[in-house]
C-alpha cells in the first residue's frame, strides 16, 4: 500500500487472496476497501498516530495495530473510552532493531528497546488489551540478510525474557526487488524461523512480511522525453519531462538510483562524448536535478528515456508542483508482458544528487537544528 497505492495494482494483489494490507492511515484503509479488501485484512502499522486517526480506524473496523510505547497503549485505551466502545483492538509491539545497513533506516523514529518491553506489556495488561505479537523493520532496501536473522533472534529474546508467548511475528519489509538478493534474504529468514520452531517450546503460529517494494517496483516502467537542451563548451543541460517533485521523488525520499536506457526513433543510443551532462527536471526549482552523467552521449530533444523498476515510492509521493500533471498510465496485463529493458544496474558514470550529502544547520533558535541531506 505505502509503496504504490495504485488501485489497479491493489486489485491485482487482492486477487492473490493470501495477501493482506499494511496500512499507515485510515485513508489507506479506504483505498484498500475500494480494492476489495475487508477491514479484518488490515494491519494498522503506525505506532505514532493521531488520536483522531485511531478513532477513524476503529470505526472502519481495524482490529490489529502496532505500538512501541506506553503512550501508544494509553492512547488506545483512552480512544475506546471516548467513543464508548469496549476494546476490540489487539496490539503488536514493534521492536527497535539494527537497521544501520539499510538505505532508509527507521530506528530514530520507531521501535521499543529492551528497557521498554516490560512497561509496555504492563500497560497492556492494565488496560486489558490483548498482546498479539511482535514486529520490526530492518530499514528500507536493506542490503544485509543478517539484519533479518538478528531481528528474529531479538524476538526470541523477548519471548524468553518476558516469558510471553509470541503468536505473531511481522518481519516488516525492506526487501530489494532483484531475484538474487531476495532469494538470499529469504533463505536466511527461513533458516532462523526453523531454528525457532526446533529450539523453543512455543513458536509463532503466524509470520507476516511486508514486501511492498518487492511487489510494486517491477510493475511500472517510466518513459519520458527530453523537452529542452542547452549546450556549452564543456557541458550539456537537458530537461526531462518529469521531476524530483514527481516520479523521481524516490531519488530524494528513497535514495533511489534509477538506471535508464535511451532511445531515438526506436534505436538505443550508446555512443559517448567527452561532455558532462546534467539532467534536470521540468520545474522552476534549480534543485530539481535528477542525475549527472560524465561523458554522456549527445542526446537531442525528443529522445526517450526509459526507466524500468519505477513502481516503488515514485507515484506514491509524486506531486503536481508548478502545475505539472502526473504522467498518463497505460496498464498492460497478461503473460505476454515482459521486460525488454536491460538497464537494471546504474551506470557508474552517473551520479545522483542524493549521493552528495551535506549537513546544514539553520540556527533559528540555539537549541534547534535542521538537517538538509
Amino acid at each position: 500500500m505505502k509503496s504504490n497505492p495504485d488501485p489497479v495494482i491493489l486489485k491485482w494483489i487482492r486477487e492473490l487472496e493470501t495477501v493482506r494490507l499494511d496500512c499507515a492511515s485510515p485513508g489507506e484503509m479506504r483505498v484498500g476497501l475500494k480494492a476489495g479488501f475487508n477491514p479484518s485484512e488490515f494491519l494498522y502499522a503506525n505506532t505514532m498516530k493521531a488520536k483522531a486517526d485511531l478513532q477513524d480506524a476503529i470505526m472502519i473496523g481495524a482490529s490489529v495495530t502496532t505500538t512501541d510505547s506506553v503512550e501508544g497503549v494509553e492512547q488506545i485505551a483512552e480512544t475506546y473510552k471516548d467513543i464508548g466502545f469496549s476494546n476490540s483492538m489487539k496490539v503488536i509491539i514493534r521492536l527497535a532493531v539494527d537497521d544501520s545497513q539499510s538505505r532508509s533506516p527507521f530506528s530514530l523514529k520507531y521501535g521499543a528497546t529492551d528497557g521498554d518491553w516490560w512497561p509496555i506489556l504492563k500497560a497492556l495488561d492494565q488496560h486489558k488489551i490483548p498482546f498479539a505479537g511482535l514486529s520490526f523493520h530492518v530499514g528500507s532496501a536493506s542490503a544485509n540478510p543478517e539484519a533479518f536473522t538478528k531481528a528474529i533472534r531479538l524476538c526470541r529474546e523477548f519471548q524468553q525474557e518476558m516469558k510471553r508467548q509470541v503468536p505473531i511475528v511481522d518481519i516488516g519489509g525492506g526487501f530489494l526487488p532483484d531475484a538474487k538478493s531476495f532469494a538470499s534474504t529469504a533463505a536466511s529468514i527461513r533458516h532462523e524461523i526453523e531454528r525457532w520452531d526446533q529450539e523453543e517450546s512455543f513458536s509463532p503460529s503466524l509470520w507476516i512480511a511486508e514486501p511492498g517494494r518487492f511487489f510494486s517496483a517491477p510493475t511500472q516502467t517510466l518513459s519520458v522525453p527530453i523537452v529542452f537542451k542547452k549546450s556549452s563548451h564543456d557541458r550539456v543541460r537537458y530537461v526531462l519531462d518529469e521531476s524530483v517533485y514527481g516520479q523521481f521523488s524516490s531519488i530524494i525520499f528513497d535514495h533511489a538510483q534509477p538506471p535508464w536506457t535511451v532511445y531515438r526513433n526506436g534505436d538505443r543510443i550508446t555512443e559517448q562524448t567527452a561532455k558532462k551532462a546534467f539532467f534536470f527536471g521540468r520545474t522552476c526549482d534549480s534543485l530539481d536535478l535528477i542525475a549527472i552523467q560524465d561523458k554522456a552521449p549527445e542526446y537531442e530533444v525528443g529522445d526517450e528515456f526509459v526507466f524500468p523498476w519505477m513502481g516503488a515510492y515514485t507515484s506514491a509521493s509524486a506531486t503536481t508542483f508548478n502545475g505539472f500533471a502526473r504522467p498518463k498510465k497505460i496498464y498492460l496485463e497478461g503473460e505476454e508482458v515482459t521486460s525488454t529493458f536491460d538497464a537494471e544496474v546504474p551506470d557508474p558514470s552517473v551520479t545522483y544528487p542524493i549521493e552528495t550529502k551535506s549537513s546544514v544547520s539553520l540556527s533559528l533558535q540555539p537549541s534547534l537544528s535542521y538537517r538538509l541531506s
